[in-house]
């Protein structure tokens, strides 16, 4: 089972993230290191509030110290997960539910599995700038991280199909 404290929106709530001691001198003074149920280390975060747009629907606030952190130390990434395993671990997780893990097909490229009525699988690569592309036609990102706490805000576009906003991310059992 995927480890449950895993965070990405503001929800008004804290959160527990499990993380290493460099990483917390990362996550900044809006963090304070507390010790969970389970006697390990953690990081409780407290969010802003999610606020209203427009649309009617909800625009979350996503944590931008989390922003920063390096791919790697992010708990939505699985360094070696098949896209098989991937799509067991969201099987049963609601809409909106995503990871992102190595692509197996190409090891300098990266998938973000998303849950979306069945499950979609979506490229992320890297152009001839250097800069990261979701699927052929996005706007570049610096970083894998910044990219999907973009699309925590915005709807990713998929084509072909409803556009889908990452709402749920599914960490890692390695955090």
């Amino acid at each position: 089972e995927p480890n449950s404290a895993c965070p990405l929106l503001s929800t008004g709530q804290p959160l527990s993230v499990h993380v290493s001691g460099d990483a917390l001198s990362r996550v900044g003074h809006h963090a304070e290191t507390t010790t969970g149920t389970s006697n390990s280390p953690s990081v409780s975060i407290s969010h802003s509030q999610v606020t209203p747009t427009g649309t009617g629907g909800v625009s979350p606030s996503v944590n931008s110290n989390l922003e920063l952190l390096p791919l790697e130390e992010q708990p939505w990434f699985h360094q070696s997960l098949t896209r098989l395993e991937a799509e067991e671990l969201l099987r049963n997780q609601p809409e909106g539910s995503f990871l992102v893990r190595r692509s197996e097909t190409c090891p300098n490229d990266y998938s973000l599995t998303i849950k979306h009525k069945t499950f979609l699988h979506m490229k992320i690569s890297r152009n001839t700038a250097g800069q990261y592309i979701l699927g052929e036609y996005s706007q570049p990102y610096a970083a894998v991280p910044q990219m999907i706490y973009h699309y925590a805000r915005t709807l990713v576009p998929v084509r072909g199909a409803e556009s889908v906003t990452l709402t749920h991310p599914v960490c890692s059992r390695q955090r």
